[in-house]
């Protein structure tokens, strides 16, 4: 059987892809087709770069393709403003949390806390603060709160609450591209109403809200300035 195997199988082997095994000069993971020599053509040798290139092999049909890297994530994630009513299932939400979970903060405080809103009722009280209807009708809204309290503060008195909680929202919304889900990042709400809907104690402040989804509509396109206008080598 393993003669007969192998024998079937050598083209295969002398043509399946090295799924990230392969860098090129930025570090990117590429696929590329590497023959195997004509001297390790021999059972042992195919037998060994065969179990090596199933695994590889395995990995990129589980991750149906070569990894998104950065770059390709941070141009993909955008503000999304429709989402279809698919609910999120409790382990992907916990990927998008353990994504902020795993923000880094000033001096290692981590001051916050992620409230995560899934209540109808509660999602329609949250209108209130913020009334646009996508938002309040997306199956999930996360709302990140900080403790300034609790957070490090600069020696000029800088209170490093808000940055930190920025942070750990920016990791979420990253972590929700790379799965497929829509976010938008929401700041412009009132945040009395905020505190009082989600029965926020005292020194608990709201940050920044965003929905979590499946985008029902399409992103607008991306505007940023280009890198010359914002640049600066060395000083101002």
């Amino acid at each position: 059987m393993d003669s007969i195997f192998l024998k079937n199988t050598l083209p295969l082997y002398q043509t399946l892809v090295h799924a990230a095994a392969h860098k090129d000069k930025y570090g990117r993971r590429r696929i590329v087709s590497i023959p195997l020599p004509p001297r390790s053509r021999d059972e042992n040798t195919i037998r060994s770069i065969g179990i090596e290139m199933f695994v590889r092999y395995s990995e990129l049909i589980r991750n149906k393709g070569s990894p998104m890297n950065f770059l390709d994530l941070a141009t993909k994630r955008s503000s999304v403003r429709g989402f279809a009513p698919d609910s999120i299932d409790q382990a992907t939400l916990g990927k998008v949390l353990e994504a902020g979970r795993l923000a880094p903060s000033a001096a290692n405080h981590q001051p916050w806390h992620f409230i995560v809103v899934r209540d109808e009722l509660r999602k329609q009280a949250l209108k209130e603060a913020y009334s646009k209807e996508w938002f309040w009708k997306a199956p999930v809204i996360i709302v990140v709160c900080v403790e300034p309290h609790k957070a490090w503060t600069r020696q000029d008195g800088k209170n490093y609450a808000a940055v930190d909680g920025a942070i750990a929202m920016d990791h979420m919304t990253l972590c929700a591209t790379d799965l497929g889900l829509g976010t938008c990042w929401i700041g412009a709400f009132d945040p009395a109403k905020v505190k009082r809907i989600l029965e926020l104690p005292e020194g608990i402040e709201p940050l920044v809200m965003s929905p979590l989804g499946k985008p029902g509509a399409p992103a607008l396109p991306k505007k940023r300035k280009a890198l010359d206008q914002i640049m600066h080598y060395e000083k101002w």
